[in-house]
């Protein structure tokens, strides 16, 4: 009988046991129903030196500093850090990492949400124990010098340059970005002078564990002082904003721009916008790795800067990007290596427009250019070895519209192809009011929608060597005698 009560008594207290545990479970799963947003860095130790370096946070401002021996390796520091309950951190506690340049640390709390410090760790004994700290804005002339072999300084945020003054960067300094929205800002009155050397370049970069394009914002240009000057720049990583440049150059802004190199964005490598900003100055530069085009100009005018002395390599997509074309002064275009592409507006010739041998010109659908009557005049330089080119965007099917030709003071083509235009019909590659006048010399007049020539009879075309291939409506148009001829 006491067996059986005490077997009883084993069973009563397991089916409680039992009841508890289910009830504790069912507890800890309502309380985990809401997850932690809780994303801090509590403490960052250097534990491989004795006593343990303690960094210093600031959790206002996102940092964190420490400085380690004279004699401490700063390309192989291994902290030990803690974070928020539930929450995860990279690079991870105990990772050996290089601290040469400040370095980013991205807490993640258990919610997904994210918070991200800048660590920057000096070296002791060093006149310059780490790099200086610049955000908000300027508004008194100043002068950024090279402190030291590391990262001179670094920009947390958007840094404004205003007023009247003058941010001058000498040779050599090397300036990190910390993030996606940091960059340097150049007010309507202000300047930015940065002019390095080839054997000490100025150096603009992202995070130092951040080698990814758009690691950072980039520079923009806000007015036309003759000292906004950039030489041997190099600009690494910068356009986080895909529908801009790492260097932008805004309305009634100028720039010159040497020696320098943009490496890396998201979107353009350069950019202006608005009629009257400009390029003073555009050579021997190199852009690359874009994932747009490596230039975008807002208006065809500022493409009398570029020559072949300039680099575009690896860009997203191989041309200059033009977005107007109204031209009211003289303009001669110059090979820059690779082509322009007429994106959006008609190129409107209201004075003389030169185009040099080996350019080539892609146009959009429906676009082409029109030569003002009395005052407009198209000259092409085109050689044997190098023809001008005007044609559509590779691997597209449509037609854009053509030459438009009003006026008769010295139209002069020379060893020019003209491919896929003709769009409009009764028109032709060519179209010549009754005024209209040209010379072609060594022309090709190819796959046109309609005709090869469009023209009056009181129009005047004086032709050598034009060829006339699958023009589908015919060669020669006489839109007023409504008659089509092979040839002149």
């Amino acid at each position: 009988m006491q067996n059986v009560k005490k077997h009883f008594l084993i069973l009563l207290l397991m089916v409680v046991f039992s009841n508890l545990t289910i009830i504790s479970c069912s507890d800890d799963k309502s309380e985990n129903t809401t997850k932690s947003s809780e994303k801090k860095i509590l403490s960052f130790l250097l534990e491989q030196y004795v006593p343990a370096i303690s960094g210093t946070i600031d959790e206002n401002l996102k940092t964190i500093t420490a400085t380690i021996p004279e004699d401490g390796d700063i390309t192989a520091v291994t902290p030990t850090v803690t974070i928020s309950a539930k929450a995860a951190v990279t690079p991870k506690s105990g990772t050996s990492v290089d601290f040469t340049n400040p370095v980013t640390y991205v807490v993640t709390a258990e919610d997904g949400s994210q918070a991200t410090y800048t660590v920057t760790i000096s070296v002791n004994g060093s006149s310059v124990t780490s790099p200086e700290e610049l955000s908000g804005s300027m508004s008194e002339n100043t002068v950024l010098k090279d402190r030291w072999d590391g990262v001179d300084y670094v920009i947390t945020d958007m840094f404004y340059i205003e007023g009247n003054a003058l941010l001058t960067i000498e040779p050599g300094v090397k300036i990190a970005f910390a993030n996606v929205n940091s960059g340097i800002e150049v007010g309507e009155n202000a300047g930015l002078k940065m002019v390095g050397t080839a054997e000490k370049p100025i150096i603009l970069t992202g995070p130092v564990n951040n080698d990814n394009k758009g690691s950072w914002y980039g520079v923009e240009i806000r007015s036309a002082r003759s000292d906004n000057q950039f030489e041997y720049v190099q600009f690494i990583n910068g356009g986080s904003n895909y529908d801009y440049a790492v260097v932008n150059v805004d309305p009634d802004a100028s720039l010159s721009i040497k020696n320098c190199i943009v490496d890396g964005s998201l979107g353009y490598g350069i950019a202006t916008y608005g009629a009257a900003s400009k390029f003073t100055g555009f050579a021997n530069n190199t852009v690359k790795k874009c994932d747009d085009s490596p230039i975008y100009i807002e208006d065809l005018s500022h493409a009398g800067v570029f020559d072949s002395t300039n680099t575009f390599a690896e860009n997203g997509k191989n041309y200059i990007m033009v977005m107007n074309a109204d031209l009211n002064e003289n303009l001669e275009i110059k090979n820059p290596s690779i082509p322009y592409y007429i994106a959006q507006y008609f190129v409107y010739a209201n004075t003389t427009l030169t185009i040099d041998k080996g350019v080539t010109l892609y146009f959009n659908a429906e676009l082409g250019i029109d030569i003002a009557e009395s005052t407009g005049k198209l000259i092409v330089n085109g050689t044997d070895a190098e023809p001008v080119i005007f044609t559509r965007l590779p691997g597209e099917t449509y037609y854009w519209s053509g030459i438009y030709v009003r006026s008769d003071i010295g139209n002069d083509i020379n060893y020019a192809i003209f491919e896929y235009a003709g769009n409009v019909d009764d028109e032709g590659i060519f179209w010549l009011s009754s005024e209209g006048a040209v010379t072609l010399n060594n022309v090709a007049l190819t796959h046109s929608k309609n005709y090869g020539v469009s023209m009056s009879d009181t129009s005047s075309v004086d032709a050598t060597d034009v060829i006339f291939e699958d023009c589908a409506s015919g060669n020669i148009y006489n839109y007023d005698t409504e008659e089509v001829s092979e040839s002149f």
